[in-house]
């Protein structure tokens, strides 16, 4: 997914932006540790990392609803 936030307002509740991801059918362990990476496009800065859990309240493959 790209985000392009290029946002220049001082103000930084209008810097701030909204995404969703649709996470693929597989196991998650909601005390392992995943991580979101944040790249520059031109490669001059460092990536940042977002360290995040995933708890997922119902798991699909265990109520079989779909």
């Amino acid at each position: 997914m790209k985000i392009i936030a290029d946002k220049t307002s001082g103000n930084a509740q209008d810097r701030s932006f909204r995404c969703t991801f649709n996470l693929k059918p597989l196991k998650y362990d909601n005390k392992d540790s995943y991580y979101l990476m944040i790249t520059d496009e031109t490669g001059l800065q460092m990536p940042a990392r977002e360290e995040f859990q995933i708890d997922i309240a119902f798991a699909v493959d265990k109520f079989n609803f779909f």
